[in-house]
């Protein structure tokens, strides 16, 4: 199950140290653990729905510059420019 950090901790079984506000994967049984034994106010169940991650936006292609190999053609743009 996923969750979100609310507080920062370090996790006993891991060592690793979880900041606020980073989303974790862990089994509902250790959910249940770190609630018990650190409190209600550490983590919090995060939806696994992935409406709620926007996805990335779609990398933008750069121009071309002049002498550069067009990799489809194996030519350079002033190549496909003279003929």
């Amino acid at each position: 199950m996923l969750v979100r950090v609310l507080k920062p901790f370090r996790d006993k079984h891991t060592k690793r140290i979880y900041g606020k506000g980073i989303v974790i994967d862990i089994t509902k049984e250790r959910f249940d653990e770190i609630c018990g034994k650190l409190g209600k106010g550490f983590v919090e169940p995060f939806p696994e729905e992935t409406s709620e991650v926007e996805a990335a936006p779609p990398k933008r292609k750069r121009p071309q510059k002049a002498g550069e190999i067009n990799a489809r053609q194996g030519k350079s743009i002033l190549e496909n420019n003279l003929g």
